[in-house]
C-alpha cells in the first residue's frame, strides 16, 4: 500500500518525467524546423529594431540576407544581414532560409502583421504528420 509520502514521490517523478518524454518524441526533422523558424523569427525582430518596421511581403525574408539585392538604401539595416555567425546561419554561409524539404520558408501577411511558417513535407497548406504546417511566429508591425 502506498503511503502519502510514497504517492507524492510517484506523482512528483511522473510529472517531471512526462514532459521530458514528450519532448523526446520529436523527430530530428521537427526539431530542425522549430530551430530554423526560431532563428528566422529572431532575425525578423532584429530587422524591425534596426529599420523601425518589419520586412514587407515583397521584400520577404531575402532582405534579412547580407547585401540583398533591391535593399532600400534609406533603411538603417545591417549590411551583413541577420543570419551571420554560426548559430544564426544554419543554412551555410548566408544561404537563403529553406525548410528541410528544400522549399523557402513562407513569409506572408497575417492580420496587422506577418507570419513565418513552413507548409510541411507536402508544401501545401494544411495536412497532418510531416505534412502539417508549422508556424514559427506571428509578428505585429504596430
Amino acid at each position: 500500500m502506498l503511503t502519502r509520502l510514497g504517492l507524492s514521490v510517484v506523482v512528483a517523478i511522473s510529472t517531471s518525467v512526462a514532459p521530458l518524454a514528450a519532448a523526446d518524441l520529436k523527430t530530428p526533422l521537427q526539431k530542425k524546423v522549430e530551430s530554423d523558424l526560431q532563428v528566422i523569427c529572431v532575425a525578423a525582430k532584429l530587422f524591425k529594431l534596426d529599420a523601425g518596421r518589419l520586412p514587407t511581403v515583397s521584400e520577404g525574408l531575402a532582405i534579412l540576407l547580407p547585401n540583398a539585392g533591391g535593399r532600400p538604401t534609406h533603411l538603417r539595416i545591417r549590411p551583413d544581414g541577420y543570419f551571420d555567425g554560426s548559430p544564426m546561419d544554419p543554412w551555410g554561409k548566408y544561404g537563403f532560409p529553406i525548410d528541410p524539404w528544400g522549399r523557402p520558408y513562407v513569409y506572408m501577411a497575417a492580420g496587422t502583421g506577418y507570419r513565418i511558417l513552413t507548409y510541411g513535407a507536402d508544401g501545401v497548406p494544411g495536412g497532418m504528420g510531416e505534412d502539417e504546417d508549422k508556424i514559427g511566429c506571428d509578428l505585429d508591425d504596430t
